[in-house]
């Protein structure tokens, strides 16, 4: 029947095929659209995404399994930074690698040459291949894209639950203590207050590199002494997009110390005669920033590599990331109990916190054993 006019609205009615069990014609019948131009689009995607589905008979490819999967990530309400993650990924290892295949006929034994495939593949970004965690990522998304051809009925098994994960060696935690914070601290320049800003914050509030360019005044709270998460900053094609944090439990108060509220009640008054002729809504403006341009992550990137040129070679060179280990050491060192710092992190639960950080707490066996002492 198609498309009709319905109770002053329109009505989609499409011929769905013959019901696997009893044999009889269904129909799918979707009504209520205010608009013919609603209803065509609607029996569009309905006849793209659920009529042209994948017969048993012909090849299931990976694109396909790809473009079902990206619908649950968004029916699912996945943030669109995890999206565009795993965008990135297929097209970088998956794609072309199965571009041929048909994946309903896919083994074990082609799951493990594909594992061997991502080991032998360069590692652009810090040289060499791939390290063992890297692959194992991709092997997680593998699984999740054959999970999909499973529920759907393409599939009957999904032979990389069967491959287990790579080993991953213990990598050593870099981080600076606060003496060596401070020699990094003498490394910046006259101009490049805005970067040794940025990375004061950094090291005083453990805030990852996205939540940590995303602040604005609007997000410090001056009488309370505190900064309100609840925004990060992620990148796609060297493009700014604003999101929320990682997880449910990183939109948080982070309190700050008095030093560090009293230098940037001091840096608002300057920034603000900076850049009153540039920006409308001062409390708008990106805590850091000393011109019309925020800083960003290639920005701040760059601006490090230069001061690691600079720096001795007695200081150690850590990652931006570290500057986050580097928080949390400093406060584990002064007696933090683990829920406080889980918490303050903005991690999921506790155990991520007691994997990242457990090494770093003093080892508490020789009491436990005190403890019984006075038993007898």
């Amino acid at each position: 029947m198609g498309i009709t006019k319905h109770n002053e609205k329109w009505k989609v009615d499409i011929s769905s095929g013959v019901d696997n069990i009893t044999g009889k014609r269904t129909r799918h019948i979707k009504k209520g659209f205010k608009t013919k131009a609603e209803a065509e689009a609607y029996e569009a995607r309905f006849r793209i995404f659920e009529l042209n589905k994948i017969h048993h008979k012909e090849k299931l490819s990976i694109d396909y399994l790809y473009s079902l999967m990206v619908q649950e990530d968004k029916a699912a309400n996945k943030k669109m930074s995890y999206i565009i993650t795993q965008k990135n990924s297929f097209n970088n290892y998956f794609r072309e690698y199965f571009s041929k295949a048909d994946m309903k006929k896919i083994t074990y034994n082609e799951v493990v040459d594909f594992r061997d495939y991502l080991l032998a593949r360069p590692n652009r970004q810090n040289g060499g291949t791939l390290s063992a965690n890297s692959v194992n990522h991709q092997m997680v998304l593998l699984k999740k894209l054959l999970d999909i051809g499973v529920k759907r009925g393409y599939m009957e098994v999904n032979p990389s639950k069967m491959v287990k994960k790579l080993p991953v060696p213990k990598a050593v935690m870099k981080y600076y203590t606060a003496k060596e914070f401070k020699e990094f601290l003498t490394i910046f320049e006259d101009g490049e207050y805005s970067y040794k800003l940025f990375f004061k914050v950094l090291f005083f509030t453990g805030l990852r590199l996205g939540e940590a360019l995303a602040l604005t005044w609007e997000d410090i709270n001056f009488e309370e002494s505190y900064l309100m998460i609840s925004k990060s900053i992620y990148y796609y094609k060297n493009e700014a997009y604003l999101g929320t944090p990682k997880n449910s439990h990183s939109v948080r108060k982070v309190y700050i110390h008095k030093g560090l509220i009293n230098e940037l009640k001091k840096w608002q008054l300057k920034q603000f005669a900076l850049l009153k002729k540039y920006e409308s809504n001062l409390m708008n403006l990106q805590i850091y920033q000393d011109s019309p341009e925020p800083l960003s992550k290639y920005l701040v990137t760059n601006k490090k590599k230069q001061i690691d040129k600079r720096k001795s070679p007695l200081l150690k060179k850590i990652r931006i990331h570290d500057f986050r280990h580097s928080h949390a050491s400093y406060l584990i060192n002064n007696g933090i109990d683990p829920t406080k710092l889980s918490k303050r992190l903005g991690h999921s639960s506790i155990t991520t916190t007691l994997d990242t950080y457990s090494h770093l707490y003093p080892d508490t066996q020789k009491s436990v054993v005190s403890i019984f002492d006075d038993f007898e």
